[in-house]
């Protein structure tokens, strides 16, 4: 049939979002209704006691609702953890009247569900509904999203900041909009508030928006406008740590932590492993590891001083690390597996990507480059490697989108990870009963012995955490004479030790606990015999 004069036929706008609302508002919320279901049987079948690093989290919150300040486990202003998690706990806490620790763990949980949805939507954008709902399959039920979901560790609120800054991020690279650029800039601050780590990912957003990337975006806007914004925003939002770190040391850094991480390298640099690199005590008993005092100010070698150190240790230990990485992976206790390289490569493969999606690819593999390099150069932790996650759902969901073996394809991605969830994923294994409900039987314990003014030192803070307690950190040390002194001068009367402390030469490894030494006396033992009480005479 013709048509008339001075009209031209057009074929109908094809968009990568489903054709009924309805349909997709039942697909995530029966995703969101499933991550809900993983992430709280976690926690109700499997969360018996806080994680090692969740204690400090739940003493800063408990300190917060107490009006004692933003201070942690060691005496002093908290530097080392900055402060977005602790607030939200202890806001939690003081809202629904919970303690802290279910706190921490129900604020993991929402962020996690805010995770799932972002990545639903950035894959709906990114590759259709098809490439949504496995992606939202994948999120639902990946073993790095649940346990991030489930756990007193404030990487589920960084995760839910990444997230929410690369939707943000794909919208302010399609449009140039000057709301989406400071909308992307200030998500990213907040992940930055929960994980210093994650610094550099808004300057690799900032540089992509610069460029213009896509270079044809909407007409007559340029670029800098909503690049501008994303880093002003940043900026702002990420301040008050910095700020409060300048405040109590007079420092100019954007983390508490950095020299120490620094200072930790430049003793890789040096041959040693990471326990005495971080706790170790010097010729003379003094603390030399810069993980002992981590609440005092610290100055160490920098960035140049390292380049310009002997590169022989320094590329060992990060060989040894990528080799754990690499058995981490096929294994099938790590963020991903190998398996999850045939549908990356597919998503890759794809010529149709658009403008926004391939700066959104882009920005996905700085983030998953700059996670990866963290993890090398400092220590390989799972939570440390869980953002990766991230751009390889978003991956996987867009490779498997269209295929008749989807289904199957995404079961297989899911139990190629899985064998943590049976055998224990490392840090994310410290909430099981077996063995670690002896730390909190020690702080019960230590409830009979010392007061809440006491510095309990031990190798797991969660002792002194459940005792109610101070804590310093146990020496690496193969010298009774010099643990006893290192007690006496923090003002330690007890010290908790874990005994057969694998690989980490810290009293435990040689000590006898039916037989101390002298000057040590033998208080308690837990129930299942992996950690004692001693008392420092």
């Amino acid at each position: 049939m013709g048509t008339r004069a001075g009209h031209r036929c057009t074929l109908p706008l094809v968009t990568s979002t489903p054709a009924d609302p309805a349909r997709r508002s039942r697909d995530l919320g029966l995703i969101l209704l499933l991550a809900l279901a993983a992430r709280v049987l976690r926690i109700v079948l499997v969360a018996d006691v806080v994680e090692t690093e969740g204690s400090e989290y739940g003493r800063i919150a408990t300190n917060l609702l107490q009006g004692n300040g933003y201070v942690g486990l060691i005496e002093g202003p908290e530097l080392m953890l900055p402060p977005l998690y602790p607030y939200a706990i202890a806001a939690t806490a003081g809202v629904l009247g919970a303690d802290v620790e279910t706190a921490g763990r129900i604020v993991s949980c929402l962020a996690s569900l805010v995770t799932v949805a972002a990545c639903w939507l950035l894959a709906l954008r990114a590759g259709g509904p098809g490439a949504a709902r496995w992606t939202g399959w994948l999120t639902a039920l990946g073993t790095p999203f649940v346990l991030t979901g489930s756990a007193v560790f404030s990487e589920g609120l960084l995760m839910a900041g990444l997230v929410v800054g690369l939707v943000a991020f794909e919208r302010a690279a399609a449009t140039r909009l000057i709301r989406w650029g400071l909308a992307t800039g200030g998500a990213l601050g907040l992940a930055y508030l929960a994980r210093v780590e994650s610094v550099l990912i808004a300057p690799g957003a900032v540089v992509l928006l610069a460029a213009g990337w896509p270079r044809r975006g909407a007409p007559g806007r340029t670029a800098w406008p909503a690049a501008l914004a994303c880093g002003a925003a940043f900026v702002l939002v990420a301040a008050p740590y910095p700020l409060w770190v300048h405040q109590v040391t007079g420092e100019t850094t954007f983390a508490g932590k950095s020299a120490r991480v620094f200072a930790t390298i430049e003793r890789f640099s040096r041959g040693m492993e990471f326990e005495d690199a971080s706790y170790a005590l010097g010729s003379k008993g003094e603390p030399e590891g810069p993980w002992l005092t981590p609440n005092e100010p610290w100055r160490g070698p920098g960035t140049l001083e390292l380049l310009g150190g002997s590169p022989g240790p320094i590329l060992k230990h990060l060989w040894s690390n990528m080799v754990q990485a690499g058995w981490i992976l096929a294994s099938g206790k790590g963020v991903v597996s190998i398996l999850w390289l045939l549908p990356i490569w597919l998503a890759w493969r794809t010529r149709e990507r658009s403008r926004s999606t391939r700066a959104l690819d882009a920005l996905l593999l700085w983030l998953l480059l700059h996670v990866a390099a963290t993890a090398a150069v400092y220590k390989v932790l799972l939570r440390y490697a869980a953002p990766i996650a991230i751009p390889a759902v978003i991956w996987a969901g867009r490779g498997l989108a269209g295929r008749p073996w989807a289904l199957v394809g995404v079961a297989v991605l899911l139990l190629s990870t899985s064998r943590g969830f049976l055998h224990g994923h490392a840090e994310f294994d410290e909430c099981r009963a077996d063995p670690h409900a002896s730390a909190r039987e020690m702080g019960d314990l230590l409830r009979g012995f010392a007061t809440a003014g006491d510095v309990i030192m031990a190798d797991d803070s969660r002792a002194p955490y459940y005792a109610g307690t101070w804590w310093a950190p146990t020496p690496v040390t193969d010298s009774h004479e010099q643990l006893i002194a290192y007690a006496r001068a923090v003002g330690a009367r007890f010290a908790v030790v874990t005994i057969h402390y694998d690989g980490c030469r810290r009293p435990g490894s040689w000590l006898d606990e039916t037989a101390p030494p002298a000057g040590i006396t033998s208080v308690a033992t837990s129930s299942n015999g992996r950690m004692v009480i001693l008392r420092i005479d």
